[in-house]
């Protein structure tokens, strides 16, 4: 799997616009049509996937 910027952009356009708690998990997933483990995944690297996204390079996933 990879995290896109549009994915990327659809969580932060989320996470800036309303109160949410994006802890919820399946909420943030309806909400951006991103798959749980992408949520689960962006909320544990955003740091990471931030910088890497403003850099162009695309996130791949482990699978752990």
């Amino acid at each position: 799997m990879i995290i896109t910027k549009e994915e990327f952009e659809a969580y932060e356009k989320l996470r800036l616009s309303k109160p949410t708690t994006m802890w919820d998990i399946k909420l943030v997933s309806k909400k951006t049509k991103l798959e749980k483990t992408k949520v689960i995944y962006i909320i544990q690297n955003y740091t990471q996937i931030k910088r890497r996204i403003k850099e162009g390079i695309k996130i791949k996933l482990s699978k752990t």
